[in-house]
Formats: structure tokens, C-alpha cells, sequence
């Protein structure tokens, strides 16, 4: 059996494969994948998480006749900020 180590982008990884296994190859394991900027995907992925968490905040203020303030606390699970000071009113 023959082991390969490949480092490319997604779509020439996917030629590589479709190559292998036309010209014979028939087990593919343990692929990893890794992303070229994981600081530039986790910054979207948090803002696409608070637009969403907004979006459900304004959906429940409407049911009950209100509107949403500023936000007053956010985690993700590894750390938290607080913006306003609950016992300071």
C-alpha cells in the first residue's frame, strides 16, 4: 500500500482524488482539512452568529410589543464580555 501527503486548495485536491481513483486507487482515509485564514473565518462566523442572534431578539421583542436596546452581553463559550454593569443601576 502507498501513503501520499497532499497540501492544496479543495478544488485541486478534488482533481487529485479523481485522478487516483481512475487510474485505480480505492481507499481514501483520514483526509484533513485546514483553512488558509482561521482568524478571517472565525471573525465571519462570530458576526454572522450575532446578525442571526439580533435577528431572533427583534422577532421576540415584536411578539410582545417591544423593541430590542443595545446589546448588554455576549459569549462564545471561551470568554465573556459584559457591556453594561447589571448592579450599577
Amino acid at each position: 500500500m502507498q501513503s501520499w501527503a497532499v497540501t492544496a486548495s479543495v478544488e485541486v485536491a478534488q482533481k487529485f482524488l479523481d485522478t487516483a481513483i481512475a487510474s485505480g486507487a480505492n481507499d481514501m482515509s483520514d483526509p484533513q482539512w485546514k483553512l488558509r485564514d482561521p482568524d478571517a473565518a472565525e471573525t465571519k462566523a462570530y458576526a454572522s452568529a450575532l446578525e442571526k442572534a439580533r435577528g431572533v431578539a427583534e422577532q421576540m421583542a415584536r411578539s410582545f410589543g417591544a423593541k430590542i436596546g443595545p446589546l448588554l452581553y455576549a459569549t462564545n463559550q471561551n470568554r465573556a464580555v459584559t457591556l453594561w454593569d447589571h448592579g450599577a443601576f
